[in-house]
């Protein structure tokens, strides 16, 4: 009787454990689901894959307009700047090199308008970026950044917006600069 007795008593006591533990588990599950959905628009960080080697981590707030897949090994996304930017939006694209000449450029080379190229080292090689003044406004520029990483055509196109004027080669600037600080290698 003193087994049974010791059995019973061994029992009901790890059974009020468990059961003891498993409120305790639900209560603090509750209150850190809580925290975590009202702190959590506040603290999300958008991450754009480009490609396996290559992200694009924008350090402003941003919505996607339009994302989607190039020919099966880059991706492609047109995003707009919620706080206020030079850049009206900006087109991030990564392809394989092999598809540059298929690729639908916004800013086309063979335009009639003239078209600025500039060059900046990057990454042990160099890139190009053309600037065009649109010919909706003299203070809108269009924009493209255009270089290569681990066999992968990174293209960066842009509407930018000259409130103050700058050079050509400011602009350019701005740009490589832009680039720069949100597109992060691996």
């Amino acid at each position: 009787m003193a087994t049974s007795l010791k059995y019973y008593i061994k029992t009901r006591s790890s059974l009020f454990v468990l059961l003891f533990g498993y409120f305790f588990l639900q209560l603090s599950c509750k209150t850190t689901g809580n925290q975590s959905e009202t702190t959590r628009p506040q603290s999300l960080t958008k991450i754009l894959r480009l490609t396996y080697d290559s992200t694009w981590v924008p350090n402003r707030k941003f919505q996607i307009r339009e994302s989607g897949n190039l020919y099966g090994s880059g991706n492609t996304y047109l995003i707009d700047y919620l706080e206020k930017s030079e850049f009206v939006w900006v087109k991030i694209s990564a392809t394989d090199q092999e598809n540059k000449h298929s690729f639908s450029y916004l800013l086309k080379e063979n335009s009639e308008d003239s078209i600025k190229v500039f060059y900046f080292p990057w990454q042990n090689s160099r890139i190009s970026i053309l600037l065009k003044h649109s010919s909706k406004s003299e203070n809108l520029i269009q924009c493209r950044w255009e270089g290569v990483y681990k066999g992968y055509l990174i293209i960066v196109e842009s509407e930018l917006f000259n409130s103050d004027l700058a050079s050509d080669r400011q602009i350019a600037d701005k740009l490589h600069t832009h680039v720069n600080e949100s597109l992060s290698l691996y």
